[in-house]
């Protein structure tokens, strides 16, 4: 029987992890489940517990920690508590950008110059 607070959902897909601290490391995962505060996720070299990670798939950003790695099909599963969300992060990108002044409110997340301010003549 599921001792689960709540249920997993098995997904296969493709994300990228940054390991944060001292020395920082990108990689890529694979996704294996994932709830409304975890994820395990699979990866080609064991992450110690206790690593804090940055997880970005799609236009989600999330950080959480390891809480476990093992050995598992030829590489390694690791179970990550998740800690924080952000969601739509490239419209939040836009925004941000926009209240900044760097863009025009029309722009369509593809990177261009911004028009340079000029300062009145004296």
């Amino acid at each position: 029987m599921e001792q689960r607070g709540e249920p997993r959902i098995d997904s296969q897909q493709t994300v990228r992890l940054t390991t944060l601290g001292e020395q920082s490391e990108a990689l890529s995962a694979q996704i294996a489940n994932l709830s409304g505060t975890a994820m395990r996720l699979l990866v080609d070299r064991p992450i110690p517990a206790g690593v804090t990670l940055r997880i970005e798939w799609d236009q989600i950003l999330l950080l959480g920690e390891v809480c476990y790695c093992q050995s598992a099909d030829g590489g390694y599963a690791i179970g990550v508590e998740l800690e924080h969300a952000l969601l739509h992060t490239r419209d939040l990108h836009r925004l941000a950008r926009e209240l900044l002044g760097d863009v025009d409110p029309s722009w369509n997340g593809h990177p261009q110059a911004a028009p340079v301010k000029k300062r009145p003549d004296r």
